[in-house]
């Protein structure tokens, strides 16, 4: 098994398919953890954060 570390996981169906071929992706953050991280901050409304989920099919 290989090993590797990425920033972030979009939780796009990535992580999974490339542990399928022998990795394990150990992401620092996934993309939701993101987005309420800039919510939290101030940096990001929550419908902003509810448009980029659905948009990428995440909801």
């Amino acid at each position: 098994m290989y090993k590797r570390q990425v920033l972030i996981d979009r939780e796009q169906g990535g992580r999974e398919m490339l542990a399928k071929q022998g990795y394990h992706v150990q992401p620092v953050m996934t993309l939701r953890q993101l987005l309420e991280h800039l919510v939290a901050h101030g940096r990001l409304s929550r419908p902003q954060r509810d448009e980029v989920l659905m948009s990428l099919g995440l909801t």
